[in-house]
């Protein structure tokens, strides 16, 4: 009977270990090991804002869970396209990421800006990050101490009662109650909200759509008086002021919003990772603390249904867009 040589043995046993050492090490196991290297997120605001002060919070608790670091990318211009379109660039190979907001992915491509990427199309919604209520305030001395009042109070005076925004989003939302309200106000635009608090302290106007951010330091010295929140659910930060919704008008809603994006092709498991990670990072008690001291509202949703708000949002403010006929010059 022939025997196997030791040596031919121990030539069996390393093929059978360097095919086992191969399987370990296949394209299909590695990619479970993602992410290998630190990620990049493309915030398309300057440094210090509201967006910046909201991902650096949650990419850092994100990291601890992914195993890898996130670096911040702050890419401000064009009213945050800059940043969205660098986005859209960038390859999909789950290393790169953006914040796409209300403004850079609803308005701007609706108002008739000519922008080098299409949202739909081009970039990926992964996760609801968060974002920024708005307060409608008024001024001291205007007595009027409910919504109802100061719609009356338009209603006594079309187009005499003025209403300050700062930016496209309070605008439109200052549109939005125009028109479910049947009431015209005169319209006031500023470049921020300090000088827009600045002028309604002052009594230069009657009323200011102002975030819940900007709103919260005045609240204590009572400055002006804050009768109405936008969002859909009362602000954590202002629990005793109701909603616009519940003052009458149950079909309003208008809030800032923040989205991890991804670009267009990004593969399915790194979308899921990030998604995961972003769900448990919005559940963690440092984040609720840091939102909170920032006036920042959460809203966690996973991707399917991120995906359907962003969809919601863009035929919402859309339509508003055309009954309004405002375009940017």
């Amino acid at each position: 009977m022939h025997r196997s040589s030791p040596l031919l043995t121990r030539r069996q046993w390393l093929q059978t270990s360097a095919a086992a050492t191969a399987a370990f090490t296949a394209p299909g196991l590695l990619a479970q090991q993602y992410p290998a290297r630190p990620m990049k997120v493309i915030v398309p605001f300057p440094p210090g804002g509201s967006a910046d002060v909201l991902t650096r919070v949650l990419v850092n608790a994100m990291g601890s869970t992914v195993g890898q670091p996130y670096v911040v990318d702050n890419k401000a211009g064009g009213g945050g396209a800059l940043g969205i379109q660098q986005t859209s660039a960038a390859a999909p190979d789950g290393y790169t990421f953006g914040v796409t907001s209300l403004g850079p992915h609803v308005l701007l491509p609706q108002l008739g800006r000519k922008l080098p990427y299409d949202p739909l199309k081009d970039i990926i919604p992964v996760g609801h990050m968060g974002g920024m209520g708005l307060a409608i305030i008024e001024r001291n001395g205007l007595q009027a101490g409910s919504l109802a009042d100061v719609i009356a109070l338009a209603k006594a005076q079309p187009g005499k009662i003025s209403f300050g925004s700062s930016g496209i989003p309070g605008q439109l939302a200052i549109e939005q109650l125009k028109r479910m309200a049947d009431v015209d106000f005169l319209h006031v635009p500023y470049k921020g909200d300090t000088p827009m608090a600045a002028d309604l302290i002052g009594g230069q106007i009657d009323l200011a759509m102002l975030t819940v951010t900007a709103t919260l330091p005045h609240m204590e010295a009572k400055t002006f008086k804050v009768f109405a929140t936008t969002g859909t659910s009362r602000e954590e930060q202002m629990a005793s002021i109701p909603t616009v919704a519940e003052q009458g008008y149950p079909d309003f809603a208008a809030q800032l919003w923040y989205v991890l994006a991804a670009p267009a092709g990004t593969p399915e498991n790194v979308i899921k990772t990030q998604s995961d990670a972003l769900l448990k990072a919005l559940s963690t008690p440092e984040v609720n603390r840091q939102f909170s001291l920032a006036g920042l509202y959460k809203s966690p949703m996973d991707t399917p249904t991120v995906q359907r708000f962003v969809n919601d949002e863009y035929k919402k403010w859309g339509s508003i867009i055309e009954k309004t006929g405002l375009r940017l010059e």
